[in-house]
């Protein structure tokens, strides 16, 4: 698998020598050769535009050579993995582009790469550097156009810090329920809950799609959950089976799910994510939501039946959420969280978006509500459409809940 397309002529001395002579400093290249694997992806439009947490970069209309390293942000510590987001544009054609990390190629999770010749004029590159060690690290991106530019490569690259996880580390114990987006038979079925269980105001329909087709995906195949409506909620849901020693056996729960926002999605209320039990007696809905109204994460508060920024057990600042706008990449949801059946409790402990710690230990609980039911263990992914939506699209994948 080739990272130029066929035809393509390099003056290796020359980006040799460019390799060598441009550093940052650290002893580190930031113009790279070679020609090994290509770490890629195609789809982009032109004058596209990613967004990210450092602000908005756009890259051009596809008449001369840019490159844009929009993830990560220059100078962000991350916690364990590393998201990343590069943008291209050239007059002809991109050829390819390697990435780097202290001047090792790296390939990236969940980036693919086309087919031969098949690069397009602007390209998309999103995915996941991982299994960095703590400390600081240099990432750097080499990218090639073709004929119009000489094929010679723009470098560019930052510098980030890398720390420990906050997360805990499950226990060899732990059930594991993995590829949730692909879940069939025993592991439970998505299905839609629409009308007054998902609080909506308004009037439309919802479909949930798994393995959607022609969609962004990490794993090959991805759930895709479309709210169509204005001001109206989609509530996907899954209920996967208990543990063998039953619902209430576990109380630790850690909900990791990747999800993507297309550009086409431009009129979001919010998106909900929940990891929720149900212990026969009461319910417990773990719920953080992004809204856009108030620019924050806020809690679910079970017992009130209402969205709070304001901690329920504890004082708790308020956590900027920018998600919302933030289209045409991957984004890493997870969150930690205790539930406590004896005194009716759930708590929210840790939540990391985008390898970056939103809070950590934070002992914020809040009470379940009574109600009548079996035990049961239960996911949802919720997307609230503002007043001026039509139809809202968010993609999820490499979706797992992990219980002990």
């Amino acid at each position: 698998m080739m990272s130029i397309k066929t035809g393509a002529t390099l003056a290796m001395t020359s980006l040799l020598l460019m390799g060598l002579a441009a550093c940052n400093g650290k002893g580190y290249p930031v113009a790279l050769t070679g020609s090994g694997p290509a770490a890629s992806t195609g789809g982009g439009t032109s004058n596209a535009t990613i967004t990210s947490g450092g602000g908005t970069t756009q890259c051009g209309d596809g008449t001369t050579f840019q490159v844009c390293l929009n993830l990560p942000v220059d100078g962000a510590t991350y916690d364990g993995d590393v998201p990343l987001a590069v943008m291209a544009t050239a007059p002809d054609t991109i050829n390819g582009f390697h990435v780097y990390v202290d001047g090792n190629q790296v390939d990236p999770n969940g980036v693919t790469t086309p087919a031969p010749n098949a690069y397009t004029s602007t390209e998309n590159w999103v995915g996941l550097i991982t299994g960095l060690t703590p400390g600081s690290h240099l990432i750097a991106v080499n990218v090639w156009p073709g004929a119009k530019e000489g094929y010679t490569p723009k470098s560019t690259a930052v510098t980030v810090n890398v720390v420990a996880s906050p997360l805990p580390t499950p226990p060899s114990s732990a059930t594991v329920y993995s590829n949730l987006q692909s879940a069939t038979g025993s592991n439970g079925k998505w299905q839609i809950c629409n009308g007054s269980c998902s609080g909506s105001a308004g009037s439309g329909s919802s479909t949930i799609t798994q393995a959607a087709t022609n969609a962004p995906t990490l794993t090959g195949a991805s759930l895709e959950e479309t709210s169509t409506g204005p001001a109206f909620n989609t509530l996907g849901y899954l209920k996967p089976p208990c543990p063998t020693a039953g619902c209430t056996s576990v109380s630790n729960f850690l909900d990791d799910v990747w999800f993507y926002i297309p550009s086409a999605t431009t009129a979001l209320q919010a998106l909900e994510f929940d990891p929720d039990v149900y212990d026969g007696s009461y319910e417990y809905f773990m719920s953080m939501q992004c809204d856009s109204a108030s620019g924050d994460w806020r809690f679910w508060d079970m017992a009130h039946g209402q969205w709070t920024t304001q901690g329920g057990s504890v004082t708790v600042p308020t956590y900027p959420c920018t998600l919302l706008t933030q289209t045409n990449q991957w984004h890493h949801f997870q969150l930690y969280g205790i539930m406590n059946y004896a005194a009716h409790m759930y708590t929210y402990e840790t939540l990391v978006v985008d390898g970056v710690t939103v809070y950590q230990k934070l002992g914020n609980s809040y009470s379940g509500k009574s109600y009548s039911s079996g035990e049961a263990i239960n996911v949802e992914q919720q997307i609230d459409n503002n007043a001026s939506a039509t139809s809202n699209s968010v993609y999820y994948d490499n979706y797992s809940l992990t219980v002990w």
